[in-house]
């Protein structure tokens, strides 16, 4: 069940990715803040990472 929440948690960000370069968004939301596309872009690409390595870590 853990596995899949991490699968499906990447999935979306990764998704949530794809839809800012589609949409030409000048501004993204995280936790209420208005951030700068690219930063937005970051941080979520650095969370995809940290959820698909958890995901490789669990047996």
């Amino acid at each position: 069940m853990k596995k899949a929440l991490f699968i499906i948690a990447g999935i979306i960000i990764v998704l949530e990715i794809v839809y800012g370069f589609y949409t030409d968004q000048q501004t993204g939301g995280f936790f209420g803040l208005e951030l700068n596309i690219w930063a937005h872009r970051v941080i979520l690409a650095v969370l995809a990472f940290f959820i698909f390595r958890g995901y490789s870590r669990i047996k």
